[in-house]
């Protein structure tokens, strides 16, 4: 085996060590170079992103800042990152670098402000706070952090956001915007009292302000005081006669205090005014009509004012008020006029249509009501109410086929509906369909099977058929639960009369339903005809003719004077009634055959 010398291996080893630490040397040389070159280059990028920014060109900041990131992560560029994708509304990236630059630098205040303030703007109020109280703890003096901390709790916790504005305000004195948040906080929480004080205080910092004077005006009159309201309003009218607001504020604090004539005359200036622009008059006209709702007897001074609106405009909406109002007034000639000219103004409102429909049946004008409402009918033929006022009007003039149409859209709009089927049978019934009737008012009592009115016409319609034990049946079913019925006492009194059965059950019948309605024309005769059926002619003319004072154009009520008439023997009288019967309805053959049987006799 071979041997080296001991020097030998010395000399190699220090050659090793020696050429080691050479190369280690120029590694960490390198490295430094690079690492200085690199924080050039992420300088560059800064200043360049800096230009960018200052330029108000906010992406191409942010590329030059995430440039400059790759290079030298470091918590400033993160947080330079976060502003400006704030200033683009990109809060998640904001967000994201905000974060970074706090976990980076957990102490640094300016830091911790801004992924604070991204919370913040982004509703996560909870997070927002506690690093506003973070930068507090470290930092009391920190006034900007109190009032974003205040901000933040306002919306959730506005109590607690009272009591940091309160602190702030003893750190920094009465600045304007504690001062301002501060009394908005206790109009919030109802503490009217303490929001008076601080606007107080604020209008000490500018006593010229005019827009604090009526916020204080408004706090009085939100905390009852309306005498210092009127104190503050007067001062301020004697700068600003004009000033539409406060004669408005002036008019509620007299309202408020029962001082109603001056209030409207206040009011009325304001209407006049030519500063108030239409959109706050009609704000005036819908507060009185909230205020009649409450009180009636301001019913006439809310239709004087809505009236003086109106004259400069032609909305719908006045003209539907002051219907309202001629309604409450009782005046439905009024209210038809003015609901007239809403529903033209606003021929696409259907609720208009139905009720200018109702006051018109209400009032009993159903040729106007027809006129009016037929066209609207049209516009709406899938609207049920329309169209039933319609033929109720067509009813009650008579005109049995014209309101079937209507009322066949009715039944189709609403097949359930119980009006609208008891009507249908009704009117069938009217034009001698009677059959066709029942089946409309079976249904009606399938919704509604106890409805009396509905089976008192079913018991008509069974005997005009001549289906006695049907309609009597009805009849009775109806009298054992409501005795006191008179519509139906005088129907049966009636068919029992006609048929000449039960003579005295149905006079007592007939009597009691007549004292409930004595100027009821029909019930009138029905007395007056059993009257005849028992041979008491002379009293039966007198309740006939009673009847025919109620309703002069009822065909049947003349024949039945001729008839009571003809049995006292006074011919001529009996003649001129039946001649009159036949004039009404010329279809009655056999009124025709009792005047050619008196002529030929």
């Amino acid at each position: 085996m071979k041997r080296i010398s001991l020097v030998a291996i010395i000399i190699i080893i220090f050659w090793g060590c020696s050429a080691t630490r050479e190369q280690i040397i120029e590694t960490e040389h390198n490295s430094k170079l690079e690492s200085v070159e690199k924080a050039q280059q992420a300088q560059e990028f800064f200043i360049q992103g800096s230009l960018e920014e200052f330029n108000g060109d906010y992406k191409k900041a942010i590329s030059f800042y995430e440039n400059a990131l790759k290079l030298d992560p470091s918590a400033g560029i993160y947080f330079t990152l976060s502003k400006n994708y704030l200033r683009l509304n990109n809060l998640a990236q904001s967000l994201q670098a905000a974060k970074n630059a706090v976990n980076l630098v957990p102490t640094n205040e300016e830091y911790l402000m801004q992924l604070g303030s991204v919370y913040f703007i982004a509703r996560q109020s909870d997070s927002a706070s506690t690093l506003f109280s973070r930068v507090i703890s470290s930092d009391s003096a920190n006034f900007q952090a109190y009032f974003y901390l205040g901000q933040a709790l306002e919306e959730n916790k506005p109590s607690e956001a009272l009591s940091v504005y309160e602190k702030l305000l003893k750190k920094a004195g009465a600045e304007w915007d504690i001062l301002l948040r501060i009394a908005d906080l206790n109009t919030r929480l109802g503490n009217n009292h303490k929001t008076i004080e601080t606007i107080q205080n604020l209008i000490k910092l500018d006593p010229s302000n005019l827009q604090l004077q009526k916020y204080l005006i408004e706090s009085f009159i939100n905390n009852s005081e309306y005498k210092q309201a009127l104190k503050v309003v007067d001062e301020n009218l004697i700068s600003f006669p004009d000033d539409a607001e406060l004669i408005e504020y002036k008019a509620k604090s007299l309202f408020s205090i029962d001082s109603t004539e001056a209030s409207a005359a206040e009011y009325m200036k304001l209407i006049h005014n030519p500063a108030l622009d239409y959109s706050k008059k009609h704000l005036i006209a819908s507060a009185f009509m909230n205020e009649v709702a409450n009180d009636s007897s301001l019913i006439h001074y809310a239709f004087e004012i809505i009236s003086e609106i109106e004259k400069d405009s032609v909305n719908w909406e006045l003209d539907s008020y002051l219907a309202d109002l001629s309604i409450g007034m009782k005046n439905d000639s009024s209210a038809i006029y003015y609901l007239s000219r809403a529903a033209d103004n606003a021929d696409w409102n259907s609720q208009l249509w139905v009720r200018l429909a109702f006051l018109f049946y209400k009032s009993q004008k159903h040729p106007e009501l027809i006129a009016k409402i037929k066209p609207a009918s049209e516009r709406f033929p899938d609207n049920f109410f329309i169209n039933f006022f319609v033929s109720l009007a067509y009813n009650q003039l008579n005109q049995y086929s014209e309101s079937l149409i209507y009322l066949e859209r009715c039944v189709r709009i609403n097949p359930n509906d119980i009006d609208a089927l008891h009507s249908m049978g009704y009117t069938l019934h009217q034009l001698k369909r009677s059959k066709e009737a029942i089946p409309y008012l079976k249904d009606a009592l399938k919704v509604q099977p106890n409805n009396i009115d509905v089976l008192s016409t079913l018991g008509l319609i069974y005997e005009s058929l001549k289906a006695w034990n049907k309609s009597d049946s009805l009849y009775e079913n109806i009298l054992l639960r409501s005795p006191d019925n008179a519509l139906v006492l005088n129907n049966y009194a009636y068919s029992l009369s006609e048929r000449g059965d039960s003579l005295n059950f149905a006079y007592e019948m007939s009597l009691k339903a007549l004292q409930k309605e004595p100027n009821n024309a029909s019930y009138l005769d029905t007395y007056g005809w059993i009257l005849y059926k028992l041979n008491k002619y002379e009293d039966a003319v007198k309740y006939i003719s009673q009847a025919i004072e109620k309703e002069n154009d009822n065909s049947t009520l003349y024949d039945h004077l001729g008839d009571a008439l003809i049995q006292l023997g006074e011919e001529g009288k009996a003649v001129k009634a039946w001649e009159r019967a036949l004039q009404l309805d010329s279809s009655r053959i056999e009124i025709k055959e009792k005047i050619e049987k008196v002529n030929n006799d």
